[in-house]
């Protein structure tokens, strides 16, 4: 309990969409205790994601929140790629979008329905819903990860 696991998708190859793109996604997560009313006795704790979406070797968005990684962001963000950027854009590739704690059901909702993915069920929506009420029901944090020491829920 509390080590450290991490999950991929398809050994880290992304799944294919088609038309050469690409969803790849990655988590770090440990198993804690959780003491919260309602909640436990353990659930799984978020430590880092990354969630991408890449055209060929073009990636198109990134969300990601990577606290312990070598960026010197560390708060929840997004990137859009260069190849949805005009050239005289006032952000780039590489600027921090700052936005809330994603879920892996939001960057799948982002997928279908701003890039055009076509779902493999037809309730592929209340699924999502289904799997991500859950995540934002007991998660400890929603747009800050002090809010988590704080006891607040989001």
């Amino acid at each position: 309990m509390d080590v450290p696991h991490s999950w991929t998708i398809n050994n880290d190859r992304g799944a294919d969409l088609g038309h050469g793109q690409v969803l790849s996604a990655r988590m770090r997560y440990r198993i804690i205790r959780d003491d919260r009313e309602g909640c436990g006795p353990f659930r799984a704790t978020t430590d880092a994601y990354m969630y991408e979406l890449a055209d060929g070797a073009h990636e198109l968005f990134a969300l990601y929140w990577h606290p312990l990684g070598n960026s010197l962001e560390k708060l929840p963000h997004f990137h859009l790629g260069d190849k949805l950027l005009r050239d005289d854009a006032p952000i780039d590739s590489k600027s921090h979008m700052p936005m809330p704690r994603a879920s892996f059901e939001q960057a799948v909702r982002w997928v279908i329905e701003f890039k055009g993915a076509v779902p493999l069920v037809q309730d592929w929506d209340d699924r999502l819903t289904v799997c991500e009420t859950r995540f934002k029901l007991y998660r400890s944090w929603h747009t800050h990860p002090d809010e988590a020491t704080a006891g607040k829920q989001g």
